[in-house]
């Protein structure tokens, strides 16, 4: 049905496009006179201000636009009823006829040139047309009929790059074997221009003699190719007779194909272990190798890619194929970006693991873990971001209660006087702190949201599990990768950037770009307070953002004060009024 629909629109988008001469009804729309317009909007039952032209051409575009297709129609047949009323296809074609051939009356045609000419402006409006189009179109014409008889004569092609080609039957001698190949041989021009030369005979004389050149050229080049397959490394003698009787015409010599056997077999007898594949213009050449890593074998591969007439034309030329020396290159700058990608790995786990007991098995496992599956699926010696991302995740819920321990025993040993440095995560980042103040339906938590969404990776801390749930459905309907983590449910994504959770399940660990805490008020409760003043003080963002009414204001600012963090306040009012029930 839908297809139909579209059918009945693109039929009523070609006739508008034959009323106004192949322009669209935005701009054919233009052409139409005031009363046609002011008529046309009458039978639309338009509601316009005014009857100004601009205020109806606007308003028809609207319409059209709208895309109502019996609107569509009924415009259509009201502008052709107006076309035929202004004139008959008989008084329009005699008008194009006489118009075209008065442009060229000084000019003698034949009636072969008047039926091209004619033709070649039938479907160009008739005010377009010019006397210079008329007569460069004439002249081209001519010049097409000239060169398709030099052609004839010739047996030969002139193409518009001034390229002379035919082809000619060529003599090849190899090894005993005789056997004729008509091949397309080319010739350039060069600076002759034919238009400058009206003399046929000439131009034929010319032409001829670069054809003989050409062709005298081609059986050089074709004596020299023969003589250098005598002592051909790769190919036997009959191989190469076989594929030389298979030459495409318009083929290359020392781009000649070779078979895909032959080529596979001259690739084993350098490199026996390789594999060759072929897709489409590319030859795909693959080795397995074994990579040791913390005693443990890893299988992966390395994989060369040549262009087709690299290789047709090293085995035609019989030089050596450096197959070795490019895998021996291959392996050692893989290996060598693999390392380097692992020793980033390992100190990013090390920093994440500082001043923690963790043995170097530990970290191994955790590295082997991940990347041996990975190595399997996808061959190659490389370790992916999203693996990267799964070994640092798993491996820092690993820590976590290990972390978790060392920072009791260290409050409990130093009995720590000053609660802020309890998050030094928090206090290297040098955070600014955002504060929405404003009423119920005002927007603040809105805001702070849409803007959480902007930032790579972020927070959302709630008071309740339904409003996490809520803060995540919504990262997650915006396109972005969510975890929820509350204290009865967790939903982890390890591909997620954002994580939405309720107060009490901060970690203040992981670093973000922005987290937002909710109802920040909250702070004064007596029994809840606790959470709320530890994402204060130890949210791991660049930038926080606080939304909460104004009564949390001057907690607010001295906490700031405290931690010597700038504080940013912005204002909300509240979008509806708050009115009581009856």
């Amino acid at each position: 049905m839908a297809k139909k629909k579209r059918r009945h629109f693109i039929k009523l988008n070609n006739k508008i496009k034959e009323l106004f001469h192949g322009a669209p009804f935005e701009e054919g729309i233009t052409t139409l006179g005031d009363d046609t317009l002011t008529e046309l909007a009458l039978l639309l039952d338009l509601r316009l201000e005014d009857l100004e032209r601009d205020s109806i051409i606007r308003a028809l575009r609207r319409v059209w636009s709208d895309g109502d297709y019996a609107v569509r129609k009924t415009i259509v047949e009201y502008l052709r009823g107006i076309g035929r009323k202004r004139r008959s296809p008989r008084g329009k074609t005699a008008d194009r006829v006489e118009t075209i051939l008065a442009t060229v009356a000084d000019e003698t045609l034949d009636r072969d040139e008047e039926e091209a000419l004619l033709a070649a402006f039938a479907d160009t409006p008739l005010q377009k047309i010019t006397e210079a189009k008329v007569k460069a179109k004439l002249r081209y014409l001519r010049l097409q009929r000239r060169l398709a008889r030099l052609e004839e004569a010739l047996e030969a092609e002139i193409s518009p790059e001034g390229e002379l080609r035919f082809s000619h039957p060529f003599v090849f001698r190899f090894a005993g074997e005789e056997f004729v190949k008509h091949l397309l041989v080319r010739a350039q021009l060069g600076d002759f221009d034919l238009r400058n030369e009206p003399d046929d005979a000439r131009v034929l004389e010319h032409l001829e003699a670069l054809k003989r050149e050409a062709i005298a050229r081609k059986e050089r080049e074709i004596e020299d190719f023969l003589e250098s397959l005598a002592n051909n490394r790769y190919l036997g003698v009959e191989e190469i007779v076989a594929h030389l009787k298979r030459l495409p015409p318009e083929g290359d010599l020392i781009h000649n194909p070779i078979d895909y056997l032959i080529v596979e077999r001259i690739v084993k007898s350098i490199v026996p272990k390789a594999e060759t594949m072929v897709a489409g213009e590319q030859f795909f050449i693959e080795k397995s190798k074994t990579l040791e890593l913390y005693g443990h074998p890893l299988p992966y591969r390395l994989r060369l890619t040549y262009e087709r007439n690299f290789i047709y034309a090293s085995i035609w030329e019989n030089r050596p194929l450096p197959l070795k020396e490019d895998f021996a290159a291959l392996a050692e700058s893989t290996r060598e970006h693999f390392f380097v990608a692992l020793q980033t790995l390992r100190e990013r786990m090390e920093e994440l693991a500082r001043d923690l007991d963790v043995e170097e098995s530990v970290f191994e496992a955790f590295i082997l873990r991940f990347l041996e599956p990975q190595l399997l699926a996808s061959g190659s010696l490389k370790i992916k971001e999203k693996t990267k991302r799964r070994i640092l995740y798993h491996f820092g819920e690993y820590i976590r209660p290990m972390r978790e321990k060392k920072m009791r025993e260290e409050l409990l040993a130093k009995t720590i006087r000053d609660f802020k440095r309890l998050f030094p995560l928090a206090r290297r980042l040098h955070r600014t702190i955002t504060f929405h103040v404003g009423p119920t339906n005002s927007g603040k938590t809105y805001a702070a949201m849409e803007r959480l969404k902007r930032a790579e990776t972020g927070y959302y801390l709630a008071p309740l599990r339904l409003l996490a749930l809520e803060g995540y459905e919504d990262l997650r309907d915006s396109g972005i990768a969510a975890s929820l983590i509350t204290g009865e449910e967790e939903i982890l994504d390890e591909e997620s950037t954002h994580i939405s959770s309720t107060i009490e399940m901060l970690n203040p660990e992981v670093e973000v770009d922005v987290c937002v805490i909710d109802e920040i008020q909250m702070i004064a409760d007596r029994d809840r307070g606790w959470a709320w003043a530890n994402a204060l003080i130890g949210a791991p963002a660049r930038e926080v953002i606080l939304t909460g009414s104004e009564n949390a204001l001057e907690a607010i600012r001295e906490v700031c004060d405290y931690l010597g963090e700038e504080l940013r306040i912005v204002r909300f009012e509240r979008k509806n009024p708050l009115e009581l029930l009856p």
